[in-house]
């Protein structure tokens, strides 16, 4: 299934999500913001990946999506690489099964 035909509520359900609606689109919007600086993007198997510089407001920025997304997507899995000497910084946002395709919608430029 392409991930840009599921609905917005199913996407979130399949991720496990347990924010409402407004609440999601909320996040989404801080979220769209942050990922707009990314350098780099790649879908993975089983998620995507994002490359950010590496400065130290960038890095406090992921921690607090870490923070935030683990609390309300309990099926989505978040590994945080910082390179040496202030390097790139990688954030992979990985899930099982369908929570794929709902990750790459929702964490997407597209339309809801």
């Amino acid at each position: 299934m392409n991930a840009a035909s599921l609905p917005f509520a199913s996407a979130l359900e399949r991720m496990g999500c347990t924010l409402d609606t407004r609440e999601h689109d909320e996040r989404r919007a801080a979220l769209q913001t942050l990922f707009a600086q990314a350098q780099e993007r790649q879908d993975l198997v089983d998620g995507v990946r994002y490359g950010f510089a590496g400065d130290d407001a960038t890095l406090a920025a992921l921690f607090g999506v870490i923070a935030a997304e683990r609390t309300c997507c309990s099926s989505l899995r978040f590994t945080l690489q910082a390179e040496p000497q202030a390097g790139p910084l990688w954030l992979e946002i990985t899930g099982p099964g369908e929570a794929v395709a709902a990750l790459q919608h929702v964490f997407s430029d597209g339309p809801d």
